[in-house]
């Protein structure tokens, strides 16, 4: 079977479609081509053929003639799609050959979400319901599903219920994150925050935190690292400033969206994990992909009570969930870990045996590719 996976959202080389789909399904015989329009890259990965181009800039027509002429070439008998543009080209691409072609839509965001509103402005109000009826008209389209979570499944399942369809979280694949102890938090404390780098997502609070545990522990080091994308220039300064005026305990570092696995890299040493996004509607209801990472990782975490969070993974003796806004409880959460550094180690070590019983890809992706062939043959 030969399978073309299509993202104009997605780099080449994203973590889910490349390194969780791509690349397994590759291993397990299967022939892969990824079309991303986020980056210019052609090669041969890790068994997955890559036809990828820069079309950021480029017309929604332009894209889509690209992308059909890929088709043509590459003639797959299934394509993958994490988005509603990429689907209605293969979907033309299947009417136009006229070849039966299984597409497969694989839903782990809302679709329209904030970021289109953030996008399109005042506009975006007008815009959100007709965004909302063309998602549901590229679903009508597939021929199955593939869920990240299940909240996010809910509209799909009562618009076209019948069609099948499998969960597959966000779990990582294990040989991607082998286990780093900690160092000891008795020495300098490493923390980082990573994503879109806005106060939406935290970073004003996660800042905060840091502040508070530099006055509150003059003596002790702490570096921080911030890995990611600003939202607009106007919170970039505004972040860069602060960064700037932080206390002389506290020294940082400014990276740019990394690869998948040179960020792990990155914070394999960091002592302690969080997201501390604002708890709205569109939050309540998105579980944060690196929440399992995080675990595999093997440290605490300090996350936003969301719903999504609760109902995933209930009560667990590494996972604080708080209030984003309750800084100070955030610092004495920190604080309690390195005045019992036993503790923090048992912690530590509970959550990277959660990953590896599991919150693995290895466990549970073993269930995609017969999905995929029983998509082919009915």
């Amino acid at each position: 079977m030969k399978i073309a996976i299509l993202t104009t959202r997605h780099t080449p080389l994203d973590d889910r479609l490349f390194h969780h789909m791509a690349r397994i399904l590759a291993r397990q015989g299967e022939e892969v081509v990824m079309v991303s329009s986020r980056e210019a890259r052609e090669e041969n990965l890790e068994g997955v053929k890559i036809r990828s181009f820069e079309g950021r800039k480029m017309s929604h027509k332009e894209k889509n003639r690209i992308f059909l002429e890929t088709l043509r070439e590459e003639s797959p008998g299934m394509v993958i799609v994490p988005e509603p543009f990429p689907l209605f080209v293969a979907a033309r691409y299947r009417k136009k050959t006229g070849k039966v072609v299984k597409i497969v839509y694989d839903i782990t965001e809302w679709y329209p979400g904030k970021k289109e509103l953030e996008r399109w402005g005042g506009m975006g109000i007008l815009l959100f319901p007709l965004l909302v009826v063309h998602n549901l008209l590229a679903a009508a389209k597939t021929d199955a599903f593939i869920f990240g979570e299940r909240c996010k499944a809910l509209p799909f399942r009562l618009m076209c219920g019948r069609k099948p369809h499998i969960f597959l979280g966000y779990t990582p694949l294990l040989e991607l994150i082998p286990f780093h102890p900690p160092s000891s938090p008795a020495g300098m404390l490493n923390l980082s925050y990573s994503g879109k780098l806005s106060r939406e997502k935290g970073l004003e609070v996660f800042l905060d935190v840091v502040e508070l545990l530099a006055e509150e522990m003059p003596s002790r080091q702490i570096r921080i690292r911030l890995i990611g994308f600003f939202r607009n220039r106007k919170e970039e300064g505004h972040f860069r400033q602060r960064l700037e005026r932080l206390p002389g305990n506290i020294t940082w570092e400014l990276l740019p969206f990394l690869p998948l696995e040179d960020y792990l890299q990155k914070i394999r040493d960091d002592h302690f994990f969080f997201d501390l996004r604002r708890r709205d509607p569109e939050n309540h209801c998105s579980l944060p992909i690196k929440l399992f990472y995080f675990i595999a990782l093997g440290r605490p975490l300090i996350f936003s009570d969301l719903l999504s969070i609760r109902k995933e993974m209930g009560e667990k003796p590494y996972l604080h969930r708080v209030r984003p806004q309750a800084k100070e409880k955030i610092a004495g959460i920190i604080k309690e870990y390195l005045k019992d550094p036993e503790r923090y180690q048992k912690v530590c070590n509970a959550a990277r045996e959660e990953a590896l019983q599991q919150y693995n890809w290895e466990r549970a992706g073993k269930g995609l590719l017969p999905f995929l062939q029983k998509i082919v043959t009915s």
